[in-house]
């Protein structure tokens, strides 16, 4: 048995843009902080992994076949400028409240 354990596959990533209540986003810092972490991606990740394992319900919709796997949302192109001038791809912006 090695006395190192061999790397843990990487699991993709997606970025998600989320626009929250400001008393809840100083919080979330708080947390990080909290956690000594400069992370919020991890704080917001494991919040929903923690809710996504005690939600009963959202188990039993998609052991129902309710749930089923969204295509991953792709950055839309904007068209040029009026002037001529080409603005940046800008990515989906998906608001929600954590």
């Amino acid at each position: 048995m090695p006395l190192l354990d061999p790397p843990k596959p990487e699991i993709p990533k997606r970025k998600y843009y989320v626009k929250i209540d400001e008393p809840l986003a100083i919080a979330m810092e708080k947390y990080a902080e909290f956690l000594k972490t400069d992370s919020t991606d991890y704080v917001i990740a494991q919040a929903l992994d923690f809710v996504f394992r005690k939600d009963t319900d959202f188990k039993a919709w998609l052991a129902n076949g309710s749930g089923t796997a969204p295509a991953p949302a792709k950055a839309r192109r904007s068209k040029p400028a009026a002037q001529g001038k080409e603005r940046e791809s800008e990515p989906t912006i998906a608001e929600a409240t954590i």
